[in-house]
């Protein structure tokens, strides 16, 4: 049997596991490949990870792009692999 979850079988099993838990996490991989844009029309939130000082704004403007998103305000960023640019000293234990 098939493990991708689109149409259909994607909403079924999403009401299904509503029913039994307050939150379901589902990591849809990178945008632009198969299944993400099904995903993120069913989904109630969109975590978009980028990675710090590697991924252009481009990448990031066009992703949000292609998941042609209805209701923007679901969609939440997260800057992955930050450097720190804080003084090391304000991380030391005294």
């Amino acid at each position: 049997e098939s493990k991708d979850l689109t149409g259909a079988r994607l909403q079924e099993f999403l009401r299904r596991e509503r029913e039994r838990f307050d939150w379901i996490v589902l990591d849809g991989g990178s945008v632009g490949r198969g299944g993400v844009n099904a995903l993120a029309r069913e989904v109630d939130a969109i975590l978009l990870v980028v990675a710090a000082e590697e991924t252009r704004r481009e990448v990031v403007r066009h992703s949000l792009e292609v998941l042609d998103l209805r209701d923007r305000h679901k969609v939440r960023v997260v800057l992955n692999q930050g450097r720190h640019h804080i003084p090391s000293f304000l991380y030391e234990e005294v």
